[in-house]
Formats: C-alpha cells, structure tokens, sequence
C-alpha cells in the first residue's frame, strides 16, 4: 500500500443517474495518476471492473481484500447485502468509494473533536 492522495467518496443518485459511469470515470483519472495503484471492487454485477478492465494493467484490481489495496470500490448492490464485515478491518483508514442507490437528498455530516 503507497499513501496516495485520495478521498472516500459516496456516489448516489436514482436508477440511471449515472453513479456507475462517475466511478469509472473517477477510476480511470486515478489510474492514470497512480499506475501502480491496487484496486478492490466489490460489486453484484462487473459493471465498474467491465469499465475499466482495458484501462489498467494486470495487478491493478485485486480479488482479495488484504493491506496492500490503496482502495475500495462498492457498487452497485441489489441481489444480495453488502459485506459490511469483510470492509470493517480496513474502512477506518483506506479510502472507499461507495455506490448508494436512491432517490433521497444525501447530507453528509462529519463528526470532529
């Protein structure tokens, strides 16, 4: 894992709003950026992995959730829920970008002290 300069994001919008063409076009400028960057995508279909797929070299996209992954990518989940236990260990401090199906005002607050 390098220390790259990248923000936790969440993407969120109605059905066709185009959150999943955001992320992979967010993706495709960190790519560019950070060559060596190492990826983990969690999604129900491959839609994010399809769109950057010929986009990035062979390592950038993990298929294990491990401290070597610069960041974290959850799509698009409608078939089953989200591994919330599997993203614990790691959310605290890796960056994730977050895809979040709705039509409600998202407000996001951020606690400090």
């Amino acid at each position: 894992m390098k220390n790259y300069d990248i923000y936790s994001k969440i993407f969120y919008g109605k059905v066709g709003s185009g959150k999943t063409t955001r992320i992979i076009n967010d993706l495709r400028k960190l790519i560019t950026k950070y060559p060596d960057i190492k990826i983990f995508i969690m999604e129900d279909f491959p839609e994010i992995k399809d769109g950057i797929k010929d986009f990035v070299s062979i390592g950038t996209i993990s298929t294990a959730l491990n401290d070597d992954i610069d960041l974290i990518v959850v799509g698009d989940y409608v078939t089953k829920n989200i591994p919330i236990s599997l993203l614990t260990p790691y959310i605290y401090y890796k960056p994730i970008y977050f895809e979040l199906r709705t039509e409600k005002e998202l407000e996001i607050i951020k606690s400090e002290r």
